[in-house]
């Protein structure tokens, strides 16, 4: 294949998936970030805090919930569907489902036992709060499988819009509701109340669309199961997402325990910052992995590193501008949207906006091993990220708070991700930063 052939696929990926995926994403992450600002201001840090610590123990508890089926749903649906192996995509898809919603259901249940067991742990308003958090495990799972299930059909925005985009619209719509008609005080319990409602109607949209969304084949054949083959190759998977949100959610725990709900909420105001910067580099990847699945398993690599590797300096170009604005201006604009008793959200801020650019100097390194045959690889990688997290925030938040959070995020994630770049390099022979470096 010549450059010129190269350059118009990686044309047609752009205008194709990316673009759109990209426009999808932004709507996305401003009503996230809508939600932030709005649910800061009406609420102040300590109640905004315990919505969030709340949602972050539902993160972490629905790891197994899930099982990793995400990413196994993503690469195998696409290849059966190349092979046209109809039995086999049916069964995956029944067998994730009922596993998913089974599985989350009874993790409710023991979560709830915990909850109210060790009564005397919370405090009545955090107790409640999470009750109703528990109680979005089995949405939030089969919202992952159907998400997943999207993605390897290749429905990549029907995925992004209601995985995302519709429950983050219902959400708003119906805080303007309670604000406008109820109440102008909104406390955790009420936000997650709310939380739940618009969890419910995203899926029952996302049903409907997706029983539109299979191909017609799949509707017309029996199912087959290879239920050990799935689960043995979802376990990976199940150890990266749980690597990944552990990471994640690792400083909102454990500045909750040792400094309380009021620098929980600074803190996530804080990651906001990195949330901004991780739109398109997250956009490019939802639809670059199964592109990365399917050049690899054809053995087309000089096509795939050449895509790779424009991919990546696209992404940090477009990156670069927003990311010297937050640098600049970032304290000032904190002030101005969130409120003034979230200034001491600033310090993270900065750190968390700088991590997360010189992640994206090194590429789509996570999808590139994962969407390839060393998704080990990145498991290891997660795990050592992790657990160096774990560490440098359990002796840096003592001392520095929700800096010293930062600090830990920002070192652990650069140090685990040199691993993961380097096993990228040297096992799948692809380069995916964004200096050029010749390997095949």
């Amino acid at each position: 294949m010549d450059k010129k052939e190269t350059k118009e696929q990686f044309r047609r990926f752009i205008l194709g998936g990316t673009i759109w995926s990209a426009i999808f994403k932004a709507v996305n992450i401003g009503f996230s970030f809508l939600i932030s600002i709005v649910l800061a201001r009406l609420a102040g840090p300590s109640e905004y805090g315990t919505y969030v610590y709340a949602l972050s123990i539902c993160g972490i508890l629905g790891i197994p919930a899930a099982f990793g089926f995400g990413g196994l749903l993503v690469r195998e649906i696409s290849s059966y569907q190349s092979k046209m192996r109809w039995s086999l995509m049916r069964g995956l898809v029944i067998f994730t489902n009922i596993f998913s919603l089974v599985f989350s259901i009874l993790i409710f249940i023991f979560a709830m036992l915990i909850v109210w067991f060790w009564e005397d742990k919370w405090t009545l308003q955090e107790a409640v709060t999470l009750s109703i958090a528990l109680a979005l495990l089995p949405l939030n799972a089969i919202k992952q499988i159907w998400g997943a299930t999207l993605r390897g059909l290749r429905h990549i925005l029907l995925s992004q819009l209601f995985s995302g985009v519709v429950h983050n619209f219902i959400f708003l719509l119906l805080v303007a509701i309670v604000y406008v008609f109820i109440t102008q005080k909104i406390n955790a319990i009420l936000a997650m109340e709310m939380q739940l409602i618009a969890a419910f109607f995203s899926v029952f949209f996302m049903w409907f669309f997706l029983n539109k969304s299979y191909p017609k084949s799949i509707k017309s054949t029996t199912s087959i199961f290879e239920t050990k083959h799935w689960i043995k190759n979802a376990v990976p998977f199940l150890l990266i997402n749980g690597m990944q949100i552990l990471y994640i959610q690792t400083d909102i725990l454990m500045i909750g325990m040792i400094k309380g709900m009021n620098d929980v909420g600074l803190y996530h105001i804080a990651t906001r910052g990195a949330m901004i910067i991780a739109i398109i580099s997250v956009a490019v990847n939802i639809p670059l992995a199964p592109t990365i699945a399917h050049l690899f398993s054809q053995g087309e690599f000089t096509r795939l590193q050449k895509i790779v590797t424009l991919v990546t300096r696209a992404t940090v170009l477009s990156t670069l501008p927003l990311v010297l604005i937050l640098l600049i201006f970032g304290q000032t604009l904190i002030v101005f949207i969130f409120g003034d008793k979230f200034i001491g959200a600033w310090e993270a801020f900065a750190i968390l906006v700088s991590a997360q650019f010189i992640y994206l100097l090194m590429g789509p390194r996570e999808t590139l091993l994962s969407m390839t045959a060393y998704v080990n690889y990145t498991v290891i990688g997660l795990m050592i990220t992790t657990i160096l997290n774990i560490l440098l925030n359990y002796v840096l938040i003592p001392i520095w708070g929700i800096t010293g959070a930062a600090i830990a995020t920002a070192i652990s994630g650069i140090i685990g991700n040199l691993f993961l770049v380097y096993w990228a390099v040297y096992l799948s022979k692809i380069n995916p930063t964004i200096f050029t470096y010749k390997i095949r």
